[in-house]
């Protein structure tokens, strides 16, 4: 049984060396070895030679290498299990047993849970949250000024004041600079020196629901998307100044760019997508995004082109579709009230954020790893405070964060309302970090 020894040994090696996954693990695999001691328990087996000469060479040549290939350890040993027989030695098959389980398990479909929550408290509402990495900055807009944050501790290090209706926050490191849409009550972008936190200027824009907006390194803009003026102001981030408008045909949501001079900008009433030319500031196409009924987030995949939707409607879905050919490939079910959609491309996990997880008391994050390109698989559903539905991303950390009130008051149905949203405690007002 000498064999048999030096690979349990190795086991143990290979074990060690995944002490992390095997922690965000626990559950499923403290389930799984419940059931396995109730069986071992209930027989006694034992492993003729015959059958350890047979398979166990497959598994000590395969653990004698420095980077074990474990699909080979967990046929062989698969093979091992289906011809065990009662065995005085149970303890042994046990502890093999419990490592083929934790081989076969996969290490990205758990461990996502909320890391922290902080109370910030406050005045005004919110909706976009943005995440700075290489400052470790949170930038939380709260309808007059923006709360800033250390990324690490979610202490306010910073507010900036004097701003009106606003909602997103863009970050031009290189400009030293940061953009802020509000209303006053015409569309307007607070511009504010990334170091001092102080708004250095404004730039009119003249339009109707000045809401998201977005930098893109690729063509060095700022995207400014005016909903109900149905148009997409463009800014230049190192002169500060308006440098062209993009006209739509419809009210627009959330955009985003290819990194190669294309923007995919959500038209929400009509659940399609515009695809713009960045250089010449027109919409090149217009292709529908169905099961989508209503745009909301966007988020891309620049390795594979694949562009991600957020969707509302009587039925949410998240939604995938070929940048170069306009088709959906594929579409899932996500909680209701999704605002936000991010994709890691370090991980290649989808989040998206939803206001409502279905129960009408608490919000939710559904995560999605892209197996392939066109193949997408659900890894969690992460459950936090009710209406928490924008979405950043820190790629650095692979963690995300949103905001909302962890305490929320109902509100009476009137005739033209029967289903009102609870009215959030700002005092309540927090934000959320979920990641492994």
């Amino acid at each position: 049984m000498r064999s048999f020894t030096y690979s349990m040994a190795r086991f143990e090696v290979i074990e060690k060396k995944n002490v992390a996954a095997a922690k965000a693990d626990s559950e499923d695999f403290d389930s799984a070895l419940n059931g396995v001691e109730l069986y071992v328990g209930t027989r006694s087996l034992y492993l003729s030679n015959e059958i350890e000469h047979h398979y166990q060479s497959g598994i000590t040549d395969a653990l004698r290498k420095r980077d074990p290939d474990t699909a080979s350890v967990f046929a062989n040993a698969k093979a091992m299990l289906a011809t065990m027989v009662a065995m005085r030695n149970s303890a042994a098959v046990f502890l093999l047993v419990a490592l083929v389980l934790a081989l076969q398990t996969p290490s990205h479909a758990q461990g996502y849970h909320v890391i922290k929550q902080t109370v910030l408290g406050g005045e005004g509402n919110w909706d976009y949250v943005t995440v700075d990495p290489d400052a470790h900055r949170i930038y939380v807009p709260r309808g007059t000024h923006v709360q800033v944050l250390d990324e690490s501790t979610q202490k306010i290090v910073a507010d900036i004041p004097g701003m009106r209706g606003i909602h997103g926050v863009a970050i031009v490191p290189k400009a030293n600079r940061g953009f802020v849409t509000g209303n006053d009550p015409k569309g307007v972008i607070y511009v504010f020196d990334l170091k001092t936190n102080q708004v250095t200027s404004k730039i009119p824009t003249g339009e109707e629901d000045c809401d998201g907006l977005f930098y893109d390194p690729a063509t060095d803009r700022v995207y400014v998307q005016n909903g109900d003026s149905m148009t997409s102001t463009v800014i230049d981030p190192t002169a500060a100044k308006v440098v062209g408008t993009i006209k739509y045909g419809g009210p627009l949501e959330a955009g985003v760019s290819d990194g190669k001079g294309t923007l995919f900008v959500n038209l929400v009433d009509s659940g399609e997508v515009a695809e713009v030319d960045a250089k010449t500031l027109s919409v090149k196409m217009t292709f529908g995004a169905k099961p989508c009924q209503r745009g909301y987030g966007a988020a891309f995949d620049a390795a594979h082109r694949r562009l991600f939707l957020a969707c509302q409607g009587a039925m949410p879905v998240g939604v995938v579709i070929n940048a170069d050919t306009g088709k959906v490939i594929a579409s899932m079910p996500i909680g209701g009230g999704a605002d936000g959609v991010t994709y890691d491309p370090g991980t290649g996990d989808l989040f998206f954020t939803c206001r409502d997880s279905g129960d009408g008391m608490s919000g939710v994050v559904n995560i999605f790893h892209e197996d392939s390109p066109d193949k997408y698989t659900k890894v969690a559903d992460v459950k936090y405070m009710y209406g928490a539905r924008t979405i950043a991303l820190d790629p650095r950390t692979h963690h995300i964060f949103s905001v909302g009130a962890t305490k929320n008051d109902p509100v009476a149905a009137t005739p033209q309302n029967r289903n009102p949203r609870p009215r959030p405690d700002l005092t309540t007002f927090s934000i959320v970090e979920v990641g492994k």
